[in-house]
């Protein structure tokens, strides 16, 4: 069942990797989500003998924390078969799903999905669940890539201890178009405050391996927040890097600060010797995507947020 679904992490890499390599990746995340940590429950539905469909869910400490609400998250909606019977299947597993949660208080549910999984989407829509982000994935190559003559009166680097109170309230400042800013029962204040928290705790290391700002006299003018997969090259071939966060002040837009910093990030993962580098940007933001594109990503894979607020 799971060597059979087609939305395993990194799918758009399949044409290079291969599917084995893809479904070793993937097994071995299921794996990592041992039955006895308490932050996790897997589901299951057998089918005349053999599963039917799997899923599991996530405890969310850190959003609950900013959202005042128990958040969790579904990790995977699986099932085989066709449309039918893959709906039949996942709606089981979330009736499941959602019974637990009830009694375990969660409020905040999420869950992500491929655009292309038209039976998760339509069973999460008919139980309650509301779309608010929608995500475009990018990818770099960055072998044989070069970074481009710098320009701008601003110097790029590493984030420093003393940058990260102008990091944070850029990010606090920031976001408008992401699921926590999109969802009408979060309040802004709540969603900023999470977003400022966010951004310090990858500042000091324990959301991201790096940090790369823009700098001007002492001034901080934006900010990109990198993240390396530790069991990529393992199962793929391919160590990957991901840009997670990107913000950028007032004072620093139309100045090509954005540019510049994406490439820092670039530069940054390949020198940790990333073969790829990820970044999502909302279906909304048609500046980011531009500027993605612009920077050499191409476009190659879609994916929804949704959310269900269980009262």
């Amino acid at each position: 069942m799971i060597s059979a679904w087609p939305f395993k992490p990194y799918a758009h890499y399949r044409g290079e990797v291969g599917e084995g390599a893809l479904s070793r990746l993937f097994e071995a995340q299921i794996r990592r989500m041992r039955p006895d940590d308490k932050r996790h429950t897997f589901y299951s539905v057998g089918r005349k003998g053999a599963p039917g469909g799997l899923a599991a869910l996530s405890r969310l400490d850190w959003d609950a924390k900013y959202l005042k609400a128990g958040a969790a998250r579904i990790d995977w909606l699986i099932a085989s078969g066709t449309y039918e019977s893959q709906f039949a299947v996942k709606e089981t597993l979330l009736k499941q799903i959602l019974k637990a949660c009830v009694a375990a208080r969660v409020r905040h549910l999420s869950c992500r999905v491929a655009s292309s999984d038209l039976s998760g989407i339509h069973v999460l829509e008919q139980n309650g669940f509301v779309m608010v982000d929608g995500i475009l994935t990018f990818s770099l190559d960055t072998r044989g890539w070069k970074r481009p003559k710098r320009q701008g009166g601003f110097s790029v680097r590493l984030c420093r201890e003393s940058d990260i109170k102008q990091v944070r309230e850029i990010g606090r400042r920031s976001y408008i178009y992401d699921r926590f800013h999109s969802d009408p029962r979060i309040a802004k204040k709540a969603a900023d405050r999470l977003h400022a928290a966010w951004v310090e705790n990858a500042c000091r290391g324990s959301a991201s391996d790096a940090v790369v700002v823009a700098e001007e006299k002492g001034r901080i003018l934006g900010f990109v927040t990198c993240k390396i997969d530790p069991y990529s090259t393992e199962h793929l071939g391919l160590k990957i890097g991901t840009i997670v966060l990107v913000a950028t002040a007032g004072g620093g837009r139309h100045r090509g600060v954005a540019r510049e910093m994406t490439y820092g990030a670039i530069a940054w993962f390949r020198d940790q010797g990333c073969d790829k580098v990820e970044v999502g940007t909302q279906f909304r933001n048609i500046p980011a995507s531009r500027l993605y594109a612009a920077c050499g990503f191409p476009l190659v894979a879609t994916s929804l947020s949704l959310r269900r607020w269980l009262d």
